[in-house]
Order: C-alpha cells, then sequence, then structure tokens
C-alpha cells in the first residue's frame, strides 16, 4: 500500500465554495481511501466532488504500479548482468586450490603460451595465475588447444600490424570471456590498394 498521495492546487477551485461540513466530509473521505477503509457519504455535493478527486487518484495510482513494475525488471536485469560479469576468479576459485590444474591441463596452458609467444615474440609466463584460471576457463568450457591457437592467429592477423590494438595481443584479452567472439569472428582481410597503369 502507498504511504502518501498527492493532491494539486488546481483540484482546490471546484470544491471551494462547499460548506466546512462538506469539506470535512471529503477530505476524511479521501484518507480512509487511500488507507484501504470504505467511503460512504451522507451528503450527495461532497460524495461528487469525491468522485472527481477519485479519477486523479486511480491514475496516480496506475503511475506508482507501472512506475514499480518497472523497477522491479530494471533490478531482475541488473542481478542478472551482475551474475553475468562475475570475474573468472569469482567463477573458477571456489577454493585455494581451484587452479591447481591437473598435469593435462597444465600441459595445454605451456603449449598455449608457446605457440602465443613464438607467434608476438612475447614471454608470457605458465606460472602466472591469472593466465592459468582465464586458460583453465576456457577448457572448463570444452574449448580446445586448437581453438586457442585460432583466436591468437586471428587476432594476430587482426591488431598485430596495429600499433593502437597490439597492446590488447595478451592472454587476458585473448583468453577472457570474449575468446569465443574472438574464435567465431574471421580475419579482418587486408585492404588492397588496386593501381591503374596508362594504357
Amino acid at each position: 500500500m502507498k504511504k502518501s498521495f498527492i493532491l494539486y492546487c488546481d483540484q482546490y477551485e471546484p470544491v471551494r465554495n462547499l460548506t466546512e461540513a462538506q469539506k470535512s466530509s471529503l477530505f476524511d473521505a479521501i484518507f480512509k481511501f487511500h488507507c484501504g477503509e470504505d467511503v460512504t457519504f451522507k451528503d450527495k455535493i461532497a460524495e461528487m466532488a469525491f468522485r472527481f478527486f477519485l479519477q486523479t487518484f486511480q491514475r496516480d495510482n496506475d503511475k506508482y504500479l507501472k512506475k514499480c513494475e518497472r523497477l522491479r525488471n530494471n533490478a531482475k536485469s541488473k542481478s542478472s548482468r551482475n551474475a553475468a560479469n562475475r570475474t573468472e576468479k569469482e567463477q573458477i576459485e571456489g577454493d585455494s586450490d581451484s587452479v591447481s590444474v591437473s598435469d593435462s591441463v597444465s600441459k595445454y596452458i605451456v603449449e598455449i603460451l608457446d605457440y602465443l609467444n613464438n607467434k608476438m615474440g612475447t614471454k608470457y609466463k605458465t606460472t602466472t595465475k591469472k593466465t592459468q584460471t582465464l586458460i583453465t576457463a576456457r577448457i572448463r568450457e570444452k574449448f580446445t588447444v586448437e581453438d586457442f591457437k585460432a583466436v591468437i592467429d586471428t587476432k594476430y592477423t587482426d591488431w598485430f600490424h596495429k600499433p593502437e590494438f597490439q597492446q590488447y595481443l595478451r592472454p587476458e584479452t585473448l583468453f577472457g570471456t570474449k575468446f569465443e567472439s574472438y574464435l567465431n569472428s574471421s580475419p579482418t582481410q587486408p585492404k588492397i590498394k588496386k593501381v591503374y597503369t596508362g594504357i
């Protein structure tokens, strides 16, 4: 139940000339209505005046209910986004041993980082916990070593020769939450300039 209601200044003019008793009856009826109590009148004029106010109250109440519904939907949407945007650490590190990966996964990490370092000329370490976490997350999502290599190749083609994008050729970007999007994208084809020669 709403704990408040609104009276507008322009609503006073139609009831200005009511008697004090009629105004008192109207005022009492307005409060009873908003408190959920039954409203009865002995005076017909006061009852007619109340019906004038009732239209506005019903309109305002409809607006209030729609606002409440919108806020509930926004809260649900925000909650869903927060769940979807949990960090890789929250998703994977259920305990301190969660990134103590199996021997087979460790081999994948070595193979993937060797491929990345050879391709990019970098020196990313296999012992970095953040890198281990990212690669482990993708492997648990059933991506393969070949998928990692495909992403590395694709983004190498897209970004390596663009200085402003070279900073993103790193495990944190390549193996993060956009991994599947990168995997399914095609390398940007270089623009070929047409050279026209005279005949």
